[in-house]
């Protein structure tokens, strides 16, 4: 028994380890770039839009493939009386709390790990391997200023337009889902769409979105990071840094809807 606890324990403080050291590296990170300024803001910019472009702009047809087909079988799934959940108007409310709540920024931040997250890991995995972070110190520029901060900046920016980005293209597959069971006009579509839109919901989205850019790519830069030896290590801290954050996604998605969830229970209303 006293083995059990004592291993819960070192598991439980290697947790707390992990997180604490990935909150050091991202002030350190913050304060290099913003307060010391060993290089030129300039080409901190230029990483930012890299990154940005990489992580948000090419990764715009994937997210819109699928956006429209989700938002459309959620439709197709309500709106047809011959399936199992066609009876009643619920085809908008699901597609506004399901998709756009819940699956926008859980699938978009799957996507930003499996395309951005591992690419990070496995770029700084390799700097690592090559030296290429110690030539930086040799010529005084703190790495984490120039390879952590501005990776975390663009996963923010990508993850905020990206789930926009879903959640406007999912309106769009489920309207033209809707037009294919029964003309709707568009206004009328739209309009009922909207009414059920809250400012407490849009936030939440937000906060979604800024945790788990900030999540993705400071796990990924910092598992990136620990290669000390050679490349052969580049794909275990790939690995592991999917794994994280896979986790820490999902987590991030069901605390927050469970603390909104909460509070709308507390005031006895959804």
């Amino acid at each position: 028994m006293l083995a059990i606890f004592e291993k819960w324990g070192n598991q439980t403080f290697g947790w707390f380890a992990f997180w604490g050291d990935i909150a050091r590296m991202l002030v350190r990170s913050f304060r290099a770039t913003l307060l010391d300024r060993s290089h030129s803001l300039r080409s901190t910019y230029y990483v930012v839009a890299s990154q940005t472009y990489f992580t948000g702009w090419q990764a715009m047809p994937l997210i819109c493939m699928l956006a429209f087909s989700t938002g459309a079988l959620v439709i197709f799934y309500t709106a047809h009386p011959a399936t199992p959940l066609g009876t009643g108007d619920v085809g908008t409310t699901l597609l506004y709390l399901l998709v756009g709540c819940e699956l926008g920024p859980l699938i978009t931040g799957l996507v930003v790990i499996a395309r951005s997250g591992s690419a990070v890991a496995t770029e700084l995995g390799n700097m690592r391997a090559n030296g290429e972070t110690d030539a930086l110190e040799v010529l005084a520029i703190d790495p984490l200023s120039y390879i952590v901060f501005p990776r975390v900046v663009a996963g923010i920016l990508s993850m905020i337009c990206l789930v926009v980005y879903f959640d406007l293209v999912a309106c769009v597959g489920a309207y033209f889902a809707t037009t294919l069971i029964q003309p709707v006009p568009f206004t009328a579509f739209f309009t009922h769409l909207l009414q059920q839109v809250k400012a407490e919901d849009i936030c939440m989205i937000g906060a979604k979105s800024v945790l788990m850019g900030v999540v993705i790519f400071s796990v990924s830069s910092y598992q990136g990071l620990q290669v000390r030896f050679s490349a052969h290590e580049v794909p275990q801290v790939t690995t592991r840094a999917v794994v994280v954050n896979i986790v820490a996604v999902a987590l991030i998605n069901f605390t927050l809807t469970g603390i909104m969830l909460w509070r709308h229970f507390q005031g006895g209303q959804l």
